[in-house]
């Protein structure tokens, strides 16, 4: 039985927050009884007034492609910052939890390489916790960066300490 508390509330927050975006549209969407796709409707209610406690301009929650719940204006667009992180984050958390993902690995024991200029052999030791964390030390330019990120941004093989938090 699938269930509420096994969703990540972070991650149900930032589906959300891509809806806010204006990312999803509600009616690009097939609807689906929520207790036929295995939810409780008490949890689903407790999870309704939680986010509207957030005051959200609307809320989706999407299993399989098919919705199971959602309240607010679906439909409104509105303007959200940098949530890919984030979200990216939370799912990363649920594949660790799950052992899929060790956050000890490098990018070298993963064999992760960039396109030229390629990663130099201090940059691979980054960690996936490292990278999550945003302290890797790699400091490749991003793509669609703006000016004052790349003039921030420090020079190629600098030396970072990763100090564990």
């Amino acid at each position: 039985m699938f269930a509420v508390r096994r969703i990540p509330g972070a991650l149900l927050f930032f589906v959300a927050a891509c809806l806010i975006a204006g990312q999803v549209s509600a009616q690009s969407w097939q609807e689906t009884n929520p207790s036929i796709a295995g939810w409780s409707a008490e949890k689903l209610e407790a999870a309704r007034r939680y986010s509207t406690s957030l005051k959200p301009t609307a809320f989706m929650i999407v299993q399989d492609g098919k919705v199971i719940a959602s309240w607010g204006d679906v439909s409104h667009k509105v303007n959200v910052a940098s949530v890919r992180k984030s979200l990216l984050s939370a799912l990363y958390g649920i594949a660790v939890s799950e052992g899929r993902i060790d956050l000890s690995s490098s990018l070298a024991d993963l064999d992760i390489d960039d396109k030229v200029p390629s990663l130099t052999a201090a940059e691979k030791t980054a960690t996936v916790r490292d990278l999550l964390m945003a302290r890797s030390g790699v400091y490749h330019p991003a793509a669609y960066e703006t000016g004052e990120i790349k003039r921030k941004r420090p020079a190629r093989g600098r030396a970072v300490s990763r100090v564990m938090v």
